[in-house]
């Protein structure tokens, strides 16, 4: 597992916890087990950039103003100021994504962030988070079982099955053109076959009646900015 060359695995404990949360940062599949319920969001949002020293407290809220607004989150100047609980379960996703986002991270990983929300609210936040993370320049590996998800935000894609990869390639040839029987086994399975490519016009008819299929198996999907500086 490289980083900009470097073997994660083979790294000094020291070295490799420089890295969490500032080169690499994590999104959690449950935001409502991520955030404190007796913090304000603001302060949870900017602690990871100020812990490791990346900003100071004055730079980190105007940072995560930013992300707010990014991130089209309601009312950004005073979200800061309240507490979890007082937003919706769609909100607080997309605020876990600033919080990983504050330190602007080389490399994001996102272990299924969107299970818990209804369709429509899942199909928002994606196109959010695939919105900021392009504009910012960072790589992400979106982990998850869901091929709807998988076809609306993948540019590259890496089948596994009993932790061993099965097939790898571009989003266009696994969805519509799969060389694996296991990877062809599973395209079979849905109807109608899901189309590549998040709509940009805000049309989300097929998305909406793409079912999701879970067969045993985890998509690791990445988005390919900056893909060549992490294997």
């Amino acid at each position: 597992m490289r980083l900009h060359g470097k073997n994660v695995l083979a790294m000094d404990p020291q070295d490799q916890r420089a890295i969490r949360g500032n080169k690499v940062a994590y999104l959690a599949q449950s935001a409502a087990a991520t955030f404190n319920p007796a913090i304000t969001i603001g302060e949870q949002v900017t602690e990871a950039a100020v812990l490791h020293g990346t900003l100071n407290q004055e730079d980190a809220n105007q940072r995560a103003l930013e992300l707010y607004h990014a991130l089209e989150l309601p009312d950004p100047e005073r979200l800061g100021n309240r507490y979890p609980h007082q937003v919706s379960g769609g909100q607080l996703q997309r605020l876990m994504a600033a919080m990983a986002l504050v330190s602007r991270p080389d490399l994001l990983v996102l272990d299924e962030p969107t299970t818990a929300l209804d369709v429509t609210t899942q199909i928002e936040v994606l196109k959010a988070f695939k919105k900021v993370i392009q504009e910012e320049g960072s790589a992400a590996i979106y982990v998850t079982h869901d091929l709807a998800v998988v076809a609306q935000i993948a540019d590259h894609i890496v089948v596994l099955y009993s932790g061993e990869v099965q097939e790898q390639g571009p989003t266009e040839q696994i969805i519509n053109n799969p060389k694996h029987p296991y990877t062809k086994r599973l395209m079979a399975a849905v109807k109608p076959t899901p189309k590549a490519g998040m709509s940009e016009s805000g049309d989300s008819k097929h998305e909406r009646e793409v079912p999701s299929v879970d067969c045993g198996l985890r998509w690791y999907c990445g988005w390919r900015t900056r893909y060549s500086d992490f294997t």
